[in-house]
């Protein structure tokens, strides 16, 4: 299996913000949509998983992840409505389903990075 990820040096992490890192981010800094893509080629099929989050200004989020098959040639989309809090450095992300996540947040001109894992600013 190769794994492949759009502007990421460690190409093996999953885009939904694991990994390590550390800085700041104000809400206004934040607020947007942010992107990453992972490629992932198997013997049999090669498979896009894009991670989209969005971050309004009042404290309202999504995470969208669309996962792709091209030998399929499908999509499912799942979509989590969420509400973040900033405190310094850290962002906690609270879903709908009442499970609370922290990550470390840094935001870098367009680049996010959650946890070290980077997504880019798209809207």
């Amino acid at each position: 299996m190769t794994v492949l990820a759009a502007c990421d040096p460690n190409p093996t992490r999953l885009p939904t913000g694991l990994g390590v890192g550390g800085g700041g981010a104000s809400s206004s800094s934040i607020s947007g949509t942010w992107r990453r893509t992972l490629v992932v080629t198997t013997a049999d099929d090669v498979i896009t998983s894009e991670t989209t989050w969005t971050f309004g200004p009042g404290g309202g989020c999504e995470r969208t992840v669309v996962t792709t098959s091209v030998l399929a040639g499908s999509s499912d989309t799942e979509r989590a409505p969420c509400t973040y809090r900033l405190d310094g450095s850290t962002i906690t992300i609270t879903f709908t389903t009442g499970t609370p996540v922290t990550f470390s947040v840094r935001v870098t001109g367009d680049r996010l990075f959650l946890d070290g894992v980077e997504f880019i600013r798209v809207g």
